[in-house]
């Protein structure tokens, strides 16, 4: 059905924003529904439908997903990181990372040096 089309578009559009604009700290639902034109509350409630998780959720997961590639690729400071994937502070994004990676950034970069 054409229907559906749109909404796989809609969450493409949706994720492409959110990539672009992931070192914007105020990214939230009301940044996204202005750069895509929709309500708050239906882009929030599509995207989960479709996706199976909440826009914040999807969020934070491509912030990390960023700083594990800067981790592993760059010699940026983890204040520097945590700057350019848009955490409101380097203690956020240390908690955040180790709550969801299972380690440390400094510890997940040596790792990734090593390999």
């Amino acid at each position: 059905s054409p229907g559906a089309e749109t909404k796989e578009s809609t969450i493409e559009i949706i994720q492409d924003c959110i990539r672009r604009n992931l070192s914007s700290p105020d990214l939230n639902r009301q940044l996204i529904a202005e750069f895509v034109h929709m309500n708050p509350d239906y882009i929030s409630a599509i995207f989960s439908r479709q996706t199976g998780e909440s826009l914040t959720s999807f969020i934070l997961k491509e912030r990390l997903k960023a700083a594990k590639v800067m981790l592993a690729t760059t010699d940026y400071s983890l204040q520097e990181i945590s700057y350019r994937t848009g955490f409101s502070s380097p203690s956020y994004f240390h908690r955040q990372f180790k709550k969801s990676v299972g380690v440390t950034p400094k510890r997940y970069r040596i790792n990734e040096k090593k390999k």
